[in-house]
């Protein structure tokens, strides 16, 4: 009776065992190092030991308790002599391989696709673009260079970039929207020193791409501050990136004047032009008011070239002494917006 009583135990304790893992039990396998599957109670059997790969894995060949033998492989599940296309096995192992699509076995066994190491670390940081300030002649903002991914497709090793990132003929990832050698694509550069790369667009340095233009944040009453922040009927000037009211101008390229007077031209009653381009050189968008002047000695701000409406600070050289009987005009109390 003692005999039977042990016997039926170990066939209990055997079934209970083998029932474990395709229920809510835990089995444990000896020989991957105790590992135990993870119990779900779910069906197919190998959702009850998720971390093998039933199909492949000669130790748990299509269950969680079926080893091949040593010189079988496991291939769709079944223990086999021979791995079904298009996997093969390679040398010393028992596993059947996809050489089409396993980067570490590609096209051949023990071919391995590999990626660049990236341009050398010159700044500490682990990308030698980042962080450098604008204008640069290489990184802008955003996420510079990474690493590309190394695959396997058909057979053949490739590469591959995450998100919006390209991949460019140095093989590496680089952010198109902010690098300045790679600004909207691999193949363009910005100038150096004088532009930078703002939302994949090449920008005068200063100013920032804005729908469909680089624009002066700084003065632009159309995206005054920001990009869409338009200054309203109450404050219509954007000064410094902020909307205000109408400004009056006595100072012009850093040149001063108290009275505000500004030379006015060639006689040719083409006074708006100078003051929008006097409100310009101020740093505004143009004139809104002025007073014309057009008798006497007067001390003005003056440009070089007579005759030309001046459009850079360097043809701004005032104030002198202008004879407006003599040399026509002037104008005084300037507003611009």
């Amino acid at each position: 009776m003692s005999h039977l009583r042990l016997g039926l135990g170990l066939l209990l304790g055997t079934g209970l065992a083998v029932m474990a893992c395709a229920t809510a039990g835990t089995v444990t396998f000896p020989d991957d190092g105790g590992t135990p599957p993870t119990p779900d109670g779910a069906t197919p059997d190998g959702a009850a030991c998720p971390q093998f790969d039933l199909q492949t894995d000669p130790k748990h060949c299509g269950s969680c308790t079926k080893a091949c033998a040593s010189a079988e492989v496991c291939s769709l599940g079944a223990c086999k002599n021979a791995c079904d296309p298009p996997t093969v096995k390679c040398s010393g192992g028992q596993t059947c391989i996809d050489v089409t699509k396993d980067p570490k076995n590609c096209g051949t066994c023990a071919t391995e696709c590999t990626r660049p190491l990236g341009p050398p670390i010159d700044n500490g940081t682990g990308n030698p673009d980042a962080g450098i300030p604008i204008p640069d002649g290489g990184f802008d903002a955003g996420t510079g260079w990474s690493q590309a991914v190394a695959s396997c497709d058909g057979g053949k090793c490739a590469l591959a970039c995450g998100g919006a990132s390209a991949l460019c003929s140095d093989n590496l990832c680089w952010d198109p929207q902010n690098t300045h050698d790679h600004c909207g694509n691999c193949n363009t550069a910005c100038a150096n020193d004088v532009e930078w790369c703002n939302l994949g667009h090449c920008c005068a340095t200063g100013t920032q791409y804005c729908g469909s233009a680089c624009v002066d944040t700084v003065t632009d009453p159309m995206n005054c501050g920001g990009c869409g922040k338009v200054c309203g009927v109450s404050t219509p000037a954007c000064v410094a990136g902020a909307c205000t009211s109408q400004v009056s101008v006595n100072t012009v390229c850093a040149k001063v004047n108290p009275s505000g007077i500004l030379c006015g031209g060639d006689c040719s009653n083409n006074h708006a032009a100078y003051a929008d381009a006097y409100c310009k050189l101020a740093g505004l968008t143009k004139a809104v008011s002025y007073t014309l002047l057009t008798s006497g000695s007067v001390q003005c701000i003056y440009y070089t070239t007579q005759n030309v409406v001046p459009t850079m600070c360097s043809q701004i050289l005032g104030p002198t002494t202008y004879g407006l009987a003599v040399s026509c005009d002037a104008i005084q109390n300037l507003k611009c917006q």
